[in-house]
Formats: C-alpha cells, structure tokens, sequence
C-alpha cells in the first residue's frame, strides 16, 4: 500500500509538473503574441510612412498648382493688357 506521505509527494510532483507546465505553455504562448505584435507593428509603421509620403506628395502637387495657377494669371493678364493695347492703336 502507498503510504500518506508518498501520496502527498506524489501529488505535489504532480502539481510542480502542472506548473512547469502551464509556466512553459504561458512563455511559449507570450513570445508568440509579442512577435505578432512586433511584425503588427512594423506594418503600421510602414503604412504611416507610405500615408506621410503621399501626403507630402499632395502637398508639393497643390504648392506646384498654386504656382502654375498664378503664372497662367499672370500671363491671362498680360494678353488682355495686349489686347486691350491693340484696340487703344486701332
């Protein structure tokens, strides 16, 4: 027969194993998650750069806009000026 205390020895091994158990189950599941949330957050990261990019991009494209914009003005007026010179000589 098994005597009480090897029962309760046997039991607490049992318990340690369980824990060393869970314990590796837990680092093993940890390491999984903090890697994906590494991989996520270079994805992220890569995103936000590509968005920062085309935002400068737009930004540059409406300053170079603003500036075609303002030369066709100019040279609008610069016609109408002409025009309005000719009809003054006629």
């Amino acid at each position: 027969m098994i005597k009480e205390e090897d029962f309760k020895a046997q039991i607490e091994t049992i318990k340690k194993e369980s824990r060393i158990r869970a314990e590796f189950a837990f680092e093993e599941k940890s390491h999984g998650l903090q890697t994906e949330i590494e991989r996520l957050t270079t994805i992220v990261n890569t995103y936000k750069e590509k968005i920062s990019r085309k935002e400068r991009e737009n930004t540059n494209l409406l300053a170079e806009l603003h500036i075609w914009k303002a030369k066709v003005e100019s040279v609008k007026r610069q016609y109408i000026q002409e025009i309005n010179d000719l009809k003054v000589r006629v």
